[in-house]
This record gives structure tokens, sequence and C-alpha cells, in this order.
């Protein structure tokens, strides 16, 4: 099996539908709503088994996964290789053993004879040579023959100021690169066993390598600023393509045009929440594949083996070492990526991942990519930017791979330390299992759309249950159980039991591992009971300014998102009987004109109904009655009114006031034709009765008669005026 092939060619001009989970259409309540699920987010949270999706929302079954070793080993499986025999050799650490696994058998090819070492590379050297890569206080590459009773290795290079050897990189005319640490140098080491620096960066580690499809150039990838760099084979000469920006450059690999391929690994901008992938900027299409060209040379070089530095121990910076002087074209890169340099040296993000890329390799089109600390294998194939959840290790790192020429994988992992084999062939079996979905009030289910193409030899089906508990594991027994099992591209009604909470399980079948189906797309519909509309609150205020109107204002909601309607009543005290005010209305809020009404107190009652959004034989009304409130249309009354001349020529008014039900509020008197009302003082320092008694003295008047006018407000903002004549004499 191809990588690039686990979802079928035909589905590469597939039109996407619609958008994201739970995505709702906004209708009203009588209308079937929809949970759709066809994006890679929308299934992110439920649970896979030996399935998975890629970023266009495809469903299919997963290359088949296996453990090699029976045992895991204690540390981590640092490289990985594959000889033309089908050996498997890994290097493993901190015991510093190198594994040959050949028809099953697990053997230990190489064991340092004395202390602690690391096991960072392997790579093969024709088909008879092993080259190792065993670090410790002083690193060695050794040269392990593979013919012969009792192979022997032989150290081909050695230098005291090299401590790490992060990646090999064999060359056809014979020479070894090396990438080293802790002072950023490559080392060259030729056909006949001399070995000479060939460049050193202002880095600590040289952590990859890789070589042009020509040879004549080398691909470094660093640590410290993330630099990416051409190095001349020959002379050494250098020049950078990338300075990534503080993020370690973890993995190398050529495409077939000759495309450089970079990967990070910097725990910073790891971010493991959220989705797998970043959505397609145009969710309604992809890129057509199309054919490639026939490339000059044939075959891209091969990939360098890729190891995570992050369990070492790292030296102090080298002393002198100057600031990197490189442009950093990518420093505002916020999370892990792959970076895909063309031969312009045009530089371009194509893949955010949410992990540190600890190991990657580029085979028949597609990137492969092996992830830490949540252990996520991804396909992604330039061309039609496709991406593809292979599988997921919880825990775990992926710190090395390689790729058969039949596709299969070969993956060498941390925590513990494993080789798992990834394909070629798909499971046969494997399910998703969604996140229990919530429907919010108890719901009618309807007929679930799961769009699938299912080749000869192939099924998809989905089932069904629901509950009113939304914790599923732990309250399972209280839901109902799986329905039966409903194929694909048919339209049968759901039979679970109508609930709160609904979940669905595809299954895909498939007689050998050579097809897979292909889930496109789970459309299910779902009708909430209709519940009547809540009002929460209702008040009634005097509308400003406005004499003898009130305001009516209400909070009302609907638990099914209905379109609610209102009617609005009141009634007086004592009367056994409703008046209606207003009804069908929209608004929240209303004026009522209260003049027309005799004295004494009021409540309103507001009536919402869902009638709008849905049948009258099912529309519900929920309703909710005012406080008391006192309407007067009455003005006060004022009896008593005296006018009795004081000394200076002052006249002193007194009185009595009555209010209708409410207190009086203000009483105030004018002489002649002044403007200025003068408020008159209660007999009780405050006026809060309706039945208030009062007074106020005039300034001093003129000899002569006047008028005098006194006017009293009521709570209700009624009025009365009374005036009185008065001699004043000298």
């Amino acid at each position: 099996m191809k990588f690039k092939s686990l979802f079928p060619s035909a589905l590469v001009l597939a039109v996407i539908i619609g958008a994201a989970l739970l995505t709702t259409a906004t209708v009203r309540a009588v209308q079937v709503r929809q949970w759709t699920f066809n994006t890679e987010g929308s299934y992110a949270k439920g649970h896979f088994v030996h399935t998975a999706v890629n970023n266009y929302g495809e469903l299919a079954l997963c290359p088949g996964l296996k453990a090699l070793v029976p045992h895991p080993i204690s540390g981590l499986v640092n490289a990985v290789t594959m000889a033309a025999n089908g050996t498997l050799y890994f290097g493993t650490s901190p015991a510093g053993k190198v594994y040959a696994l050949s028809k099953g058998k697990l053997s230990v090819l190489f064991s340092p004879p004395a202390g602690e070492r690391q096991i960072l590379a392997l790579q093969l050297a024709g088909a008879h040579h092993l080259l190792i890569a065993a670090c410790g206080t002083r690193s060695q590459l050794l040269d392990m023959p593979l013919t012969g009773a009792h192979p022997v290795p032989k150290v081909i290079f050695s230098h005291p100021g090299v401590q790490y050897i992060w990646d090999i990189q064999p060359a056809s005319d014979g020479s070894i690169f090396l990438a080293t640490g802790p002072h950023g140098q490559i080392w060259r080491v030729g056909p006949h066993g001399h070995a000479h620096l060939l460049a050193t960066f202002p880095v600590h580690n040289v952590m990859a390598l890789a070589l042009t499809h020509s040879q004549r150039h080398l691909i470094a990838g660093t640590d410290g600023a993330g630099l990416v760099v051409k190095v001349n084979t020959a002379t050494g000469k250098s020049f950078v393509l990338l300075s990534s920006g503080n993020a370690e450059i973890s993995a190398l690999a050529i495409g077939r045009q000759g495309t450089i391929y970079a990967a990070t690994a910097s725990p910073g901008r790891a971010k493991s929440s959220g989705g797998l992938f970043v959505p397609q900027a145009k969710p309604d299409g992809r890129p057509a594949a199309v054919s490639s060209m026939p490339i000059a040379g044939g075959k891209p070089g091969k990939h360098a083996a890729m190891v995570h530095m992050g369990h070492l121990p790292m030296p102090a910076a080298p002393s002198g070492m100057p600031p990197t002087p490189y442009p950093g074209v990518a420093a505002n890169q916020k999370s892990n990526c792959v970076y895909a340099i063309g031969a312009g040296g045009r530089v371009t993000t194509i893949l955010d991942v949410p992990d540190m890329i600890l190991s990657m390799v580029y085979h028949d089109g597609s990137l492969i990519l092996g992830t830490g600390p949540n252990g996520r294998i991804i396909s992604y194939n330039p061309r039609t930017q496709t991406q593809i959840l292979l599988n997921r290790f919880k825990q775990h790192d992926i710190l090395s791979m390689a790729a058969a020429p039949d596709g299969t994988l070969y993956l060498g992992t941390a925590n513990l330390g494993q080789v798992y084999r990834l394909g070629p062939n798909r499971d046969t079996h494997g399910t998703y299992t969604s996140q229990v979905l919530n429907a919010m009030l108890p719901a009618v289910w309807g007929v679930p759309h799961v769009q699938a193409l299912v080749p000869a030899g192939t099924q998809v089906t989905i089932q069904t249950r629901s509950g009113n508990v939304k914790n599923v594991g732990e309250f399972a027994r209280f839901w109902s159980p799986w329905s039966a099992a409903i194929p694909a591209n048919s339209y049968q009604p759901i039979s679970s039991p109508r609930a709160k909470f609904l979940q669905f399980r595809l299954t895909l079948n498939a007689k050998t591992g050579l097809k897979s189906p292909v889930v496109r797309g789970v459309h299910i519909g779902y009708q909430q009971i209709n519940v009547a509309p809540d009002i929460s609150s209702i008040t009634v205020s005097p509308l400003r300014n406005g004499k003898h109107r009130i305001t009516i204002q209400w909070h009302a909601t609907d638990p099914n998102g209905d379109t609610l309607s209102y009617s609005l009543y009141y009634q007086q005290q004592a009367m056994p009987v409703w008046i209606k005010i207003a009804k069908a209305i929209s608004d929240k809020t209303y004026a009522f004109n209260t003049s027309g009404l005799p004295n004494g107190n009021y409540r309103v009652k507001v009536v919402a109904s869902d009638a709008p959004s849905n049948p009258l034989s099912s529309a519900l009304e929920m309703a909710r009655e005012s406080n008391w409130f006192t309407v007067v249309n009455t003005a006060p009354k004022i009896t008593n009114l005296k006018a009795v001349q004081m000394a200076g020529r002052r006249v002193k008014i007194t009185g009595v006031a009555h209010g209708r039900l409410v207190a009086i509020t203000a009483v105030a008197i004018k002489v002649d034709s002044g403007s200025h009302w003068q408020p008159a003082a209660s007999s009780t320092s405050i006026f809060d009765s309706p039945l208030q008694a009062f007074s106020a003295e005039t300034r001093v008047l003129s000899i002569g008669a006047h008028r005098i006018v006194v006017r009293v407000t009521d709570a209700e903002g009624n009025q009365t005026f009374q005036s009185v004549l008065v001699n004043v004499h000298g």
C-alpha cells in the first residue's frame, strides 16, 4: 500500500459539504436541526480504533500496526534502518545497544564494551556494512560488518571535541558526512578513512543531514537559531537557506524535484490541545493531483535518520560564539511546522503541527512525520495538500523512522522503547465512536445520512445509542443499547429512544487490507420536543416625560430557540376579568396609556407563545404577572386654604392637600403673574402621604391686592391649582 492512496484518488475532487462539528442551521424549532461530521475538527473529539481521518474530513481504515519487539526496551529507540534483505537494525539508549531483527528473531548486534553509551544514528553503507554512531563522553563512528559469524566493529572516526554524532549521511563515492555536537560541526570521513572538518556553525549541534540528488551539496539542520544550511560537499562553503527563529531543525528530507523539507521540534512551540491540523484556507475544495513530470536523474536521495536531542544533557555554548547573523525569515511561527524550500530559495510553511516533529521521511511523494509527546504519525502530500493522521501512540515519542520500498514504515519510539511496523496493508476492521452529542432537550431522532465510498468487498455501518446522562463512560448502564447496524448510503431512521444525548459509532470493514471504504460525511438530524417559553421577569414603570403612561418590560426566552410572540392584559384589583392591551406583538417593551382607567390598583400579565415556530396544535404558552401598581387619573384636592398677613408685609398661606390613593409629593405657591414657584413646607417635614397639611410664606409684598396661586402635585403627576386673594396693608 502507498500511503498517499490511503484515501482513493477519486475523492480528491470531492466537494466538501458543510463546515464544522455541531453545525446547527439557523432554522426554527419545528424544523430539523443537524449534526455534521465532514471535517477533521468535527471528528477530533471522538475515539478512533484502526481508523484515520484526513484534513478534508474523510475517514478510512488506517495502515495496520504491529509491535515487533516482544518486550519493550527500557529507554529510547533513536535510530532505525532496514537492509535490502529485510533485516531491521535499530539503536538504543541509554544501554547503547544495536539490535538486529530478521525473520521475527531479535538479536544484539553490538553492545558497548564498557560504560553507558547512546546510539544516536545508524546508516547502511552498501549491502554489507552498518555505520553506528556510538556516543558518550567521546563519540565514535563504528563500521560494523554484516557478514561473518562474529563481526567486530571498526572505529573509523573519533575526535576529542565531538561528543554527539546526531546523523550519518553516506555518499555514493564512499564518503561519510557526520552531523555533530556540541560545537556545531560537520565532519567528512573519506573513502580511505581520512577525516576532516568540513563546516562549522555558531550553534551547539548540527541535528540532521540530507544529500541533494546531485550529491554536490549537503543540507544541514541545526539547533539554536534553527538554521537550514546548504554546504558544498567538496569545499565546505556554506549558504544559509533558512533561520527558523530558535526552533530546532529536527529532520530533513528532499523531494523528487529537489524541494527541501525541514521540520522543527521545539517544546515551546508544541501545542498539543485542539485539532490535529490547521484547517485549509478554502474548505470548499482542494488542489487537484496532477501527473508528475519525469525528473532527470530518477530517484530522490536517501533520507537521513532523524533523531531528537531533547533527551540528552546539553553542554554550555562554545565560548566566543558571535550572534547568529542570519535573517529570521520564519521567526513569527507559533507552532512546530514543516518548511518547504524551493529551488529558487523561496521558503513556505506547508504544514503546522501541534506537537514536536521528531522524525520525518519522504516516500512516494508524501512526507511521513513522527511526533511527540503524543505519538502522532502524519502523512502529508505536498501536491494535494492532503494530511492524514495515520495513527497515534499516547504518551510516546516517535524518535526514528524508516520507509521500506513497498511503503511499510518502521518506527522507533520512546517511553518505553519499541519498534513498530505500520502497513503496508490497512487494517480490515475499524471503528469511530463520536463524542456525546447534546441536543439540549429531549429530541426525536431523524435519519442518519452516512455518505461513503464503499468499494466491493468493503462495508460501512452506523449504530446509535441515546440517554439522558451525559457521562456515558460512567453511566453507560443508563443508556440504551447500541442499535442495529444501518448500512451507509441508506436512509433508515434511528431506532434509539428519544433523549437529550446521542452517540454514534461507525464501523468500517474490508475483506482484505488492499481496499478501504471511505466515509465522506455523516449528517444526523434531530428535532427537539417543544417546550413552553419562559418569562423570567416583568417590570412596570412610569414612562419618562409621559403623563398617564407606563412602560411594561419583560425578559423571555425559549429553550427550543423558537420565535416568540406576546400578548398583554391588565386587571383591576377586586375585578375578576383580564382586559386585553395588545396581541401578538414581537417587542419586549410596551408603552401603555392609562389615562382612560379609573383610579385604582392594577397589574399586567404577559403571555408568551411559540406559535410563530410551531403548528397551532402543538404551540405552547407561558404567562407571568407583574406586581400591583396604582393608577390615579383624578387631580388632588385642596381644602382649608387660607391667607394671613404677617409682620413686614409678608403673607402666610396654609391649607390641606388630599391625594387620591397616592401620596402628595409637592406643594408650591406663585404670587400674581410671577414665573417662580416657591415650594411650600409640609406639616410633617416631608411630603409622603395622601393627606398633607402645608404652609408657605411669601416674600415682602407691595401694599394692595395680590392673587396667590397654590399648586399641588401627587405621585402620579396629577396636579390641581387653587388661588386666594389677599389685600396687603401698610
